[in-house]
Parts: C-alpha cells; sequence; structure tokens
C-alpha cells in the first residue's frame, strides 16, 4: 500500500490526487498518509 502511495505523491508533486483517478478518486495525500 505504502508504495502505491509514494508513486501517488510522486505523480502528483501537490500531493493531491486528481478527482477521477480510480478508486483514489477522493483520496488526498498528507505527509502522513491518506487523509
Amino acid at each position: 500500500m505504502n508504495a502505491v502511495l509514494e508513486g501517488f505523491v510522486k505523480n502528483n508533486k501537490n500531493g493531491k490526487i486528481p478527482k477521477g483517478s480510480g478508486a483514489a478518486k477522493d483520496w488526498k495525500i498528507s505527509d502522513d498518509g491518506v487523509t
């Protein structure tokens, strides 16, 4: 799971996953994980 989250952070340097990104539709990445 962490590897997946790290991949999202690398792809979205602002720390957010764009709306509509598959299962992560409403997720936001913070320094301590998903909030």
